[in-house]
């Protein structure tokens, strides 16, 4: 039940984030978007991730990362807030898979 209730609150304060930066897009405001999609990306962490899955969200990172340098800040907010929906969906995935299993 522990785990249960660390999950969801995982779940909830990226999704959080997630909700906040895409506030902050909509508002031109992209140093906080990013900001944000930072954020909660730190709060999954690598939890999302799947042992034999190819990830290549890193690099598109790194990516973003070149961009905001380059002052490219809504292409680099677009970059981050997509990897954060794709990891959120990932993780969501992943602990639904692994709940069935307990289930069995």
């Amino acid at each position: 039940m522990e785990e249960k209730k660390q999950i969801n609150e995982i779940l909830k304060n990226a999704t959080v984030m997630l909700n906040a930066g895409i506030s902050d897009e909509m508002n031109g405001d992209y140093d906080h978007a990013i900001a944000h999609f930072k954020s909660g990306l730190n709060v999954i962490g690598n939890l999302y991730y799947v042992r034999g899955m190819i990830d290549d969200s890193g690099m598109k990172l790194t990516v973003a990362d070149i961009q905001i340098r380059d002052g490219n800040l809504k292409n680099a907010s677009s970059v981050f807030r997509k990897t954060l929906e794709s990891r959120l969906r990932l993780y969501k995935d992943k602990c639904l898979e692994e709940n069935a299993q307990h289930e069995e």
